[in-house]
């Protein structure tokens, strides 16, 4: 479940592989929510994180900021 500022949404993504549930927690990640839901591995997605991929193997890297941004801010 990720805090979006406004509501918490279930978003479900292919990056397991490289990061444990618990190193997420609390941790500000970009997430696009102006998506229709979808079913991902069975299971209703109602947004994307952004991720940079990486390498040939093409590693999903989390987007971020330098700077402390509040929850639900808008990108621009």
């Amino acid at each position: 479940l990720v805090d979006i500022g406004d509501e918490v949404r279930q978003v479900v993504a292919g990056i397991a592989e490289v990061y444990k549930p618990e190193d997420l927690i609390g941790r500000k990640v970009v997430i696009v929510v102006n998506l229709q839901p979808r079913k991902l591995r069975g299971v209703e997605s109602n947004g994307m994180i952004v991720a940079a991929s990486v390498g040939p193997e093409g590693r999903p890297v989390l987007v971020g900021f330098h700077e402390d941004v509040p929850v639900g801010a808008r990108l621009k």
